[in-house]
């Protein structure tokens, strides 16, 4: 709890919003704009008819630096059924490319240094990622990262699919939920 306290502490200095998170069942907000890889993305078109898993990023964030390995394991894993994983970072261009040289994610990422997305989504914690349904309701919501967090997304996005959970190797991410 001490380290969710000082988490939303440091995000609502900087700027983040201190509200609660969206609530799974709720239609997610909706975004557009040009990702990192230069394509284009709106989450509309993207959940039409397959999951999409929204990752928030905080640049500074060593949880969050440790998390991303596994949510690029994630993308891997599922980009052959179309389903997308996005990025929102809370930094704009140059602090992304920084934090992009270490972590060489694969997916693309949306730039949000003013805090539109994240405030849209009710985000105060890093990492949080939040699975998007197809048809655009939001399914379910993780605050942190550990094995628990990443095996449910793993399985939540299968559920969706109608299939069985990808192989991901989560060796190495935390036993106990971590928070930024």
């Amino acid at each position: 709890m001490h380290t969710m306290v000082i988490a939303a502490l440091a995000l609502a200095v900087a700027g983040a919003p201190t509200q609660d998170v969206i609530k799974a069942g709720k239609p997610a907000p909706q975004f557009a704009g040009t990702l990192t890889t230069g394509k284009k993305f709106d989450l509309s078109a993207a959940a039409k008819g397959k999951p999409v898993l929204v990752y928030f990023i905080s640049t500074t964030c060593p949880v969050t630096s440790e998390a991303t390995k596994f949510y690029d394991r994630i993308s891997k894993a599922y980009a052959k059924d179309g389903v997308t994983v996005v990025g929102v970072v809370n930094d704009g261009r140059e602090g992304y490319d920084a934090w992009q040289k270490i972590h060489k994610a694969s997916f693309g990422s949306l730039l949000d240094p003013d805090y539109k997305v994240i405030t849209a989504f009710g985000v105060y914690a890093s990492p949080t990622t939040i699975l998007v349904a197809p048809g655009g309701t939001v399914e379910k919501v993780w605050i942190g990262y550990g094995q628990k967090e990443l095996k449910a997304a793993n399985q939540s996005i299968a559920k969706l699919l109608g299939k069985p959970a990808a192989t991901v190797d989560f060796a190495g991410a935390p036993m106990d939920t971590a928070l930024g």
